[in-house]
């Protein structure tokens, strides 16, 4: 396991050591998400037509781009990319199953 910096915060994003060097390869920023009241590890880039756009660590690694799937942590921290599975059950299961802290 590997220790991603971000570059805007003090933040630390875990990752697989598989994955960690084509990671390292792209400017990775830490996005504060208040609703989740949890920061989660994105990067900014340019779509085929030019326009711009981010995408979270966690799609990237799982090659996930449709925003209708739902990606997962298993130990509920958004900055563990270790822990990060695919759940078929979508948004509707997560909301079930999603911890908040109060």
């Amino acid at each position: 396991m590997n220790e991603r910096n971000t570059t805007n915060t003090r933040t630390v994003a875990l990752v697989d050591d598989e994955d960690y060097e084509w990671l390292k390869q792209y400017k990775w920023y830490a996005r504060y998400d208040p609703k989740m009241k949890s920061y989660y590890a994105k990067r900014a880039y340019k779509t085929i037509d030019g326009k711009n756009t981010s995408l979270y660590m966690q799609r990237e690694i799982l090659n996930i781009k449709d925003r209708l799937i739902h990606v997962d942590y298993k130990n509920h921290n958004t900055l563990d990319n270790t822990s990060i599975y695919y759940n078929p059950g979508g948004h509707i299961l997560y909301m079930r199953t999603i911890q908040y802290i109060k």
